[in-house]
């Protein structure tokens, strides 16, 4: 038999290896108070906002102010990051925070510059700036491959893939999510891999592969809810509804995007949803729910034009402009249609360009100008060619031939109208609707085992320091536990 002083040696070797595996876990998970520890500051800011910034003004002002240092740059950082999080990011203060950015990478903080230049990315992009968001996602790419940040240089990839989606340059955009994808797999960023995954299911569903979007984001899914956090989660139920909205099931996708709302419809996260609420909205048009799609757009209407956020004004804008058209108030929907328009030219988004096309090319055939409405639609047909936009050059091609045979070009009209079956065909034939039911099917099982019913909690990846406390306490009831079995066996 064991002695008791044997078995309390080796215990006591066991108990010093699990503390020193506690000890390094809570070393890497709660750096504690260091200046430099970015996603301490980044998990505080996403707790309280306000907080945040009453913190890190105080910190900065009992910093000595008549030179620049690391740690008053850094503290600076962390007070335009809580702002930005309370919505204050105007041009004047993302112009601050690349000055802040550049400072930083000049002082050798690496890490923190490429934070600041990716918090402006986002912003400059939200505002619709796609020129800065370019550019400041660029400087992330060339710093992080300089310092071999191989998690920073994905993420840039990834982001600049978006950009160039807006632009419609499809290859690009392609590529650089390719790219980004193949380095998440090799280092397992998990996370990373369902964003850019996420990514790849939208350019495939605007090219009409809803096949291959759906293999996208049925991969995308689990990795979303492994996550934990709200916002990529309703990212990821709002893509399968576009996917549903795209093959005209407007039910299944209004089931989709209200999962997406109850997930991520929070105070910090409103500026993120705008896109859920107007793609809700699109779904309830669709089933001739006027009134309940109109709430929805004006919401996303409304914070979008308060926050200066031009992209999603000119998708809720479109919204209204059909529901105006409808309701048969022209004026209103003349007005809102040529203002989508402006700020898609101005923003260079092909997507956002076609769609008020179209819809101003129904509002001239229902006010009769047919001649007026053929120059619409033939540059919305256009550009949906061009940027390989199958879905939307589907819709362009079904109004191209209402078009041809108002002004009475007959001939024309049915050439117009077997392309436009042609395309259905190849987008949404039999074998594709079989194969896409069966998937959605199994997609929509599979959603309902694993998404968590209540509130989710966003993850942060630390390592609460209780833990360590609860295992010395465990090993130490162990340890006189076995020293009680030690005595009865002696």
């Amino acid at each position: 038999m064991c002695s008791s002083a044997f078995l309390t040696r080796c215990l006591g070797l066991v108990s010093c290896c699990l503390l020193a595996v506690l000890w390094s876990v809570s070393i890497r998970a709660e750096p504690g108070q260091v200046a430099r520890d970015w996603q301490a500051v980044s998990d505080v800011i996403l707790e309280d906002p306000k907080q945040a910034e009453v913190r890190y003004r105080s910190e900065l002002d009992a910093l000595p102010s008549d030179a620049v240092t690391i740690e008053r740059v850094l503290a600076s950082i962390k007070l335009k990051r809580a702002e930005f999080a309370l919505d204050r990011d105007d041009p004047e203060s993302l112009g601050e925070m690349l000055a802040l950015a550049d400072q930083a990478a000049t002082l050798g903080e690496i890490e923190w510059a490429m934070l600041a230049w990716r918090d402006s990315s986002r912003r400059f992009f939200l505002r619709g700036d796609y020129v800065q968001a370019q550019s400041s996602a660029q400087r992330v790419l060339d710093a992080a491959r300089q310092s071999g940040a191989r998690k920073d240089e994905a993420q840039s990839l990834n982001d600049l893939g978006v950009l160039a989606k807006r632009r419609g340059d499809i290859r690009s955009a392609m590529i650089h999510y390719e790219n980004a994808l193949s380095i998440r797999r090799t280092i397992n960023d998990r996370v990373g891999m369902a964003q850019t995954l996420g990514n790849l299911a939208l350019v495939e569903k605007n090219r009409g592969g809803l096949l291959r979007a759906l293999a996208f984001q049925r991969e995308a899914h689990p990795l979303f809810v492994e996550s934990a956090r709200e916002h990529l989660i309703a990212n990821s139920f709002d893509s399968l509804g576009l996917i549903y909205l795209a093959l005209e099931d407007s039910v299944e996708a209004e089931r989709q995007f209200r999962e997406a709302m109850r997930i991520g419809d929070l105070p910090k996260n409103q500026d993120n949803i705008l896109n859920t609420r107007c793609n809700l909205a699109s779904a309830l048009l669709s089933q001739g729910r006027v009134d309940e799609a109109e709430v929805q757009a004006r919401l996303a209407y409304d914070h979008s034009e308060k926050r200066g956020l031009k992209p999603a004004m000119t998708s809720a804008g479109l919204l209204l402009a059909t529901l105006s058209r409808r309701r048969g108030d022209f004026a209103a929907a003349d007005r809102f249609t040529e203002g989508s328009i402006v700020l898609a030219r101005g923003l260079g988004d092909t997507k956002e360009i076609i769609e008020p096309l179209i819809e101003r090319t129904e509002l001239r055939l229902a006010q009769g100008q047919a001649d007026a409405a053929q120059q619409d639609i033939d540059e919305a047909l256009a550009l949906a060619r061009r940027d390989q936009m199958r879905l939307l050059e589907r819709t362009a091609l079904e109004v191209h031939s209402r078009v041809l045979m108002a002004r009475g070009l007959g001939d024309q009209a049915f050439q117009s109208r077997l392309e436009f079956e042609r395309v259905s065909a190849e987008i949404l034939g039999p074998d594709t609707m079989r194969r896409m039911a069966e998937l959605l099917d199994a997609e929509r099982e599979r959603a309902s085992r694993i998404v968590p019913a209540g509130p989710v909690k966003a993850a942060t990846g630390r390592v609460p320091a209780w833990w360590l406390a609860l295992g010395v306490l465990a090993l130490i009831a162990a340890r006189l536990f076995v020293a009680g079995v030690g005595r009865r066996v002696a």
